[in-house]
C-alpha cells in the first residue's frame, strides 16, 4: 500500500484538492459535503452532521460545511455549539447577513434578545431588503414587549412581502396590546386571508373584535377558533365561557 508522508499531507490539504489523501484512505471533500446537505434536506440532521465533521477536518475553513453544521446543531438542539459554528463562519466571511440572522435565529431560542438584537440589526444594515432579519426583529421586540418597534419593524417586513404571514401576525399582536384596534384588526384580516388554517388568528381577532364591541363577528372568530384548534378541555371550556357570555350580550 502507497504510504504518503506527513508532510506531503500537510501540503495537499492546504491546496485544497478535490480529493484529499490520508494514510491508507481518501474523501472527496465535496462529494462529502453533497452527502451532508442531501442527507439534512432529508432530515437526518445526525447524518448531516457526521459528514460536515468530516468536511470540516479535511478542510477546516470550509463555510459551507461550517454552515450546515451549525444548521444541523441547531435542530438537534444543541445550541451552544450551534452559537460556535456560526461565528466561526462569520470571522470567513463577517458582511454576510444571512450568517448574523441564522446566528440572531440561535439567540432567539436561547432568549438571549440582546446578541440577537444586535446580529439582526447588522443584517439589515447589510441588507436593507433582508426580509427575514425584520421578521425576526419583530420576534425579538415582542419578546421584550416593544410593541411600537414590533409595529415598525413589521411594516419593513411587509413593504418586502405581502404575502407572508408572520409580519401581519406580529403586527396584529402589537397593535393589540397598544389598543390600536383598527390596525389590529387590519392585520388580523389580512392574516386570516394569508394562512385561513391558523387557529391563533381566529382568536387575537376575536379579542379585537370584542374590544370593538362586534359581538357577532367576535362570536363567529371565537367558534372558528374552537372548530380548528386542538386545545385542551379547560382552554376550550374557557373559549366556550367566552362565547356564552357575549351570546346573552346579543338578548339584551
Amino acid at each position: 500500500m502507497l504510504k504518503i508522508p506527513y508532510r506531503v499531507l500537510s501540503v495537499l490539504s492546504v491546496l485544497v484538492l478535490p480529493v484529499v489523501f490520508q494514510v491508507g484512505c481518501g474523501i472527496d471533500v465535496e462529494g462529502t459535503f453533497n452527502e451532508g446537505m442531501m442527507l439534512a434536506q432529508q432530515g437526518d440532521y445526525a447524518g448531516a452532521a457526521d459528514k460536515y465533521e468530516l468536511v470540516i477536518k479535511y478542510k477546516p475553513d470550509h463555510l459551507g460545511a461550517t454552515l450546515g453544521l451549525a444548521a444541523a446543531c441547531f435542530q438537534q438542539g444543541n445550541f451552544d455549539r450551534s452559537i460556535e459554528l456560526y461565528k466561526r463562519a462569520l470571522e470567513m466571511d463577517p458582511e454576510n447577513p444571512r450568517i448574523h440572522q441564522s446566528l440572531a435565529w440561535v439567540y432567539i431560542h436561547t432568549e438571549k434578545y440582546d446578541e440577537a438584537e444586535k446580529h439582526l440589526s447588522r443584517a439589515v444594515e447589510l441588507d436593507p431588503q433582508y426580509y427575514r432579519a425584520y421578521v425576526d426583529l419583530a420576534w425579538v421586540r415582542m419578546s421584550r414587549k416593544e410593541y411600537g418597534e414590533v409595529l415598525k419593524a413589521a411594516d419593513r417586513a411587509i413593504a418586502l412581502d405581502n404575502t407572508a404571514v408572520e409580519p401581519y401576525y406580529f403586527k396584529g399582536v402589537a397593535a393589540l396590546m397598544l389598543d390600536e384596534l383598527e390596525t389590529a384588526a387590519e392585520a388580523f384580516e389580512r392574516a386570516v386571508e394569508l394562512a385561513p388554517e391558523q387557529p391563533s388568528l381566529y382568536l387575537y381577532y376575536a379579542e379585537v373584535m370584542q374590544k370593538e364591541r362586534k359581538v357577532a363577528e367576535a362570536i363567529e372568530s371565537y367558534r372558528k377558533f374552537l372548530e380548528l384548534s386542538n386545545v385542551d378541555a379547560s382552554e376550550r371550556e374557557k373559549v366556550e365561557q367566552r362565547i356564552s357570555q357575549l351570546e346573552e350580550q346579543l338578548k339584551k
